[in-house]
């Protein structure tokens, strides 16, 4: 004789057991590849042990977090995989986003500090964004309002908080720690000996070649995520406990040996509770009418038996228990639930009908899911819009990226139909269902958009930092795919190694969710990010950077600029825009002059860049007015820097302002000499002569209030316990500001 162990109790403890050993047999797979490619993308094992070693700090501290609250509330036993995949995925991707930054402005001459600075100022901003927009995108979960689906949200917004947090605070202090081990590359790695760069040759040709034919592509791109998502027209949901086991189980040998002896539906039989409002069930008058209702259930499709019917204590109802002629789990047994809520309230004369029993239960859950779904869709869309709006400043790239995620969301889900449903992968081990789970799509679509908005972003606030120092959208683009491939392929590589380890190791609902995650990153990460992106932005390139004025003074302001140089902020020449427009922009200085701004408590609009060249003059020593860059009258409607008195010959004008600085073009007007302490057009030129011999030391600060004619409609913002005196300064040297602006 054998004695099985079934039912509910049996199948939660099974299903808690298997989950920590399917979690053992995923890291066993996912370290070594996640250390290999990191290995592969560093050249240095100091540099490799970082990421690794957060992604497994974010994972012991979530499931600490995990447990604490499952001492106050009901977690589902699949909330320890989802942690364990989100925690070492994004932990691994965002030190990975900002370790990569860091070496880069390593090699651009910067200190250790400095680096870690500018990569936390640029990387670590876009790092916090993304972890805000994932968790954002998983709250969408929370209105599905189902238990198993609720904790498997919050572990996985524990998980992707710890993840960002560790990101923004650990990973800058292990830099700054170890800043020379992170930095240099091994001598044991042949590969780690190759000189890196910041921009790669081959995707800078690769983006440049997409951007020739952006229609070409942009169609072919598209083509190929809609015969990816097609299947998914043909999903089946459904939801079975018991299929999460191996046929090999105690579990489903247990429950295959009382199907056997007692009937396939004896161990979950469909429930109708009888309720009558003025009592008395088991009167005579009552008893025909539950007899009526026990002979209609007979009548239902797969019933096998009805038994007698259990009155309850207070004689108000009586309970009837059919006997299912199929598996309880069976999509059969679902109609057998339709049919009886739709035909017996007709033989209950006034009495009220409940159907109940383990396959209603499984039937309320999937139709609940399946009715809020769309609303969780709009929902984590409009998260991702709002998130890539504020990051961006554009309409259309916010627009984009949603309508891209949306793609490669639906190619996901038509990868569940090909490799669960027609079984196409079952030579690889995955079995073949019947139904996807219906947890699997709302979490597969909450985890894909804010996963997506990972790279969305980081690639994006890439494309807008170059942009906002040249101006130049094709430029940028190739700028921002071309340095950011690597870092995104790299990532991207890890990720998918990550969901693949739980999609090979675990049972089939984690098995599920890691192919579909797979599969969105894969496409995200080389469809979309590669050739889409690229694509759209060549053929929008007008449109790339609108926003409307009204949405623009309503947004915070996010900048992705390096961290400043730390200068003396007595030593920046701040010019008004009445001659802003001619005068061509350099990205250092621009970050200069934002800070003084900040400093000064100055409009941002009073503000312009000026060309490197017009930054020199008098220093600290100078003496006398000739020493001061002084407005002359030139026969362009430019504003010209010089590096000769007004008789030398002038330099070439510069180019035009990017559309970066937000203020359109200003028309020419009549030239116009300069009087004491205001400029009246833009027709300048910047006259410089050495402040002394040998003098080296930086020009002096010369603070004027801008002009009227100039200044913006819109008042100079003022700091606590400033007053207009600080937006005119005295100078701190001895050349006179009469002629300066």
């Amino acid at each position: 004789m054998r004695l099985y162990v079934i039912g509910q109790g049996a199948l939660s403890a099974a299903a808690a057991a298997n989950t920590k050993h399917d979690i053992a047999d995923a890291e066993r797979w996912n370290l070594p590849i996640i250390l290999i490619v990191l290995l592969a993308v560093f050249g240095s094992l100091a540099a490799a042990a970082i990421p690794l070693a957060l992604g497994i700090c974010t994972v012991v501290v979530t499931m600490g977090l995990v447990y604490l609250l499952s001492m106050h509330t009901t977690m589902s036993v699949f909330v320890t995989s989802t942690v364990s995949m989100f925690g070492i995925a994004l932990a691994v991707d965002y030190s990975l986003f900002i370790l990569m930054r860091f070496r880069e402005e390593l090699r651009t001459g910067r200190r250790p500090q400095e680096a870690v600075d500018a990569a936390m100022a640029t990387s670590g901003l876009a790092v916090v964004l993304s972890g805000m927009t994932v968790i954002a995108s998983l709250t969408g979960i929370y209105l599905i309002n189902t238990p198993a689906l609720r904790s498997m949200a919050t572990g996985a917004i524990l998980a992707v908080a710890v993840a960002m947090l560790t990101s923004a605070t650990l990973t800058p202090a292990l830099l700054a720690t170890f800043a020379r081990a992170a930095a240099k590359r091994s001598a044991l790695l042949h590969w780690s000996r190759r000189p890196e760069s910041t921009q790669s040759r081959f995707w800078a040709r690769w983006v440049g070649w997409v951007m020739r034919r952006p229609w070409i592509t942009a169609l072919s791109a598209s083509l190929v995520l809609l015969l990816m998502a097609a299947p998914a027209t043909q999903m089946v949901l459904g939801n079975s406990l018991l299929r999460q086991f191996d046929s090999s189980h105690e579990i489903r040998a247990g429950v295959s040996a009382a199907a056997q002896a007692l009937g396939p539906g004896a161990l979950g039989p469909a429930q109708v509770l009888v309720t009558f409002p003025d009592g008395g069930a088991s009167t005579p008058a009552h008893s025909q009418t539950i007899a009526a209702i026990r002979q209609q259930m007979t009548q239902a499709p797969d019933v096998a038996s009805v038994a007698p019917p259990k009155f309850a204590a207070d004689n108000r109802s009586a309970l009837l228990s059919a006997v299912l002629s199929v598996d309880p789990e069976d999509m059969g047994a679902r109609h057998t639930v339709d049919w009886m809520r739709t035909h017996l309230p007709g033989a209950a004369d006034g009495a009220r009908i409940d159907v109940g029993g383990p396959t209603a239960l499984i039937k309320d859950f999937d139709d609940r899911v399946a009715a809020t779904q769309p609303l969780v869709l709009a929902f984590v869309a409009l998260i991702a819009f709002v998130m890539l709006l504020v990051s961006v400043h554009s309409m259309f790239l916010a627009l984009k990226g949603v309508l891209m995620t949306l793609l490669s969301v639906a190619a996901a889900y038509g990868s569940l139909v090909m490799v669960f449903q027609w079984g196409w992968a079952e030579k690889l081990g995955f079995p073949h269902l019947s139904s996807i789970d219906s947890t699997v799509p709302p979490l597969v679509l909450a985890m894909t958009f804010g996963l997506s908005m990972d790279y969305e972003i980081f690639l994006l606030t890439r494309i807008r930092e170059r942009f906002l120092h040249t101006g130049q959208t094709r430029d940028a683009v190739a700028y921002g795919v071309s340095t950011s491939a690597r870092t995104i392929t790299s990532a991207a590589l890890i990720m998918i190694a990550v969901f693949c380890g739980f999609a090979f190791a675990g049972m089939p609902l984690v098995a599920e969710i890691g192919v579909a995650c797979a599969v969105a990153i894969a496409v995200d990460a080389t469809i979309v990010r590669l050739i889409l992106v690229p694509a759209l932005m060549a053929m929008f390139s007008q449109w790339n950077w609108w926003l409307p004025r009204w949405l623009a003074r309503m947004l915070p302001s996010v900048d992705f600029d390096r961290p400043l140089p730390e200068v003396d902020l007595a030593d920046v020449v701040v010019i008004p825009d009445d001659i802003a427009a001619a005068i061509a922009p350099s990205g250092d200085l621009r970050m200069v002059l934002k800070s003084a701004a900040r400093f000064k408590h100055l409009a941002p609009e009073s503000i312009c860049v000026a060309d490197p060249l017009a930054f020199t003059g008098c220093g600290r020593s100078a003496r006398g007015p000739e020493h001061v860059p002084e407005l002359v009258r030139d026969g362009a409607d430019v504003a010209v820097p010089a590096t000769a008195p007004a008789a030398s010959a002038p330099r070439p004008p510069p180019p035009p302002r990017p559309a970066a600085s937000r203020r359109p073009a200003r028309s020419a007007r009549p030239t116009a000499t300069a009087s004491p302490g205001r400029c009246r057009g833009p027709s300048v030129r910047f006259i410089r002569s050495p402040c002394g011999a040998g003098d080296s030391r930086s020009p002096s600060t010369l603070w004027k209030p801008t002009p009227p004619s100039a200044r913006p409609r819109k008042a100079a913002r003022t700091g606590p316990g400033s007053s207009g005196a600080a937006r005119s300064r005295p100078p701190t040297s001895n050349c006179p500001p009469a002629t300066v602006c």
